[in-house]
């Protein structure tokens, strides 16, 4: 089953940045980060964190200790990038931005190398974790990343670059 978690603090922000993702992933479960359970966990087969509003900013307090240890494919999408970046001991660093850009793809990963558009909505973006590589930066700000099946994207691919969350969702589950 996947598991799509919310870091939205509120029903309506889910409107926008759940269901696309619950349109695309098709059968799934969602739940609100505070209320995921051990054995939500376990039975998952991917989990995709998903992007919140702007100025939602109460996931960053959480402890997200477990993601460390989860072995199953994962993706952060913009705040769930934060997520995996806090878990692993990232900085935060102040970079907002709204809109649509052009994403320069290096090294392949969920997506062959290239220049795609994707559409950014962020406070923040993350140094990179220790032990991930980068797979984009867009003027010198870390928007691509993994470490095995973790992977990270400050933009929101439900918007225009659904191949991404596709192409995560044909990865094969490892533990």
């Amino acid at each position: 089953m996947i598991l799509i978690i919310s870091l939205c603090s509120d029903k309506l922000s889910e409107e926008e940045f759940v269901r696309p993702l619950v349109s695309i992933v098709g059968k799934c479960m969602v739940k609100q980060y505070t209320k995921v359970t051990k054995k939500d966990l376990e039975t998952a087969t991917h989990i995709i964190l998903s992007g919140n509003h702007l100025q939602d900013n109460k996931y960053q307090h959480h402890n997200w200790s477990w993601i460390k240890q989860y072995k199953k494919p994962f993706l952060g999408i913009c705040a769930g990038m934060h997520v995996i970046g806090i878990a692993h001991g990232s900085k935060m660093v102040k970079a907002t931005r709204i809109g649509m850009t052009n994403v320069r793809v290096t090294r392949s990963g969920l997506l062959p190398q290239g220049k795609y558009e994707a559409y950014e909505l962020h406070q923040y973006g993350i140094t990179l974790p220790k032990g991930f590589i980068a797979l984009a930066e867009k003027e010198g700000l870390l928007v691509m990343m993994q470490k095995g099946n973790i992977y990270g994207v400050l933009f929101h691919p439900e918007v225009r670059m659904e191949k991404i969350i596709n192409n995560f969702l044909s990865l094969g589950s490892s533990a």
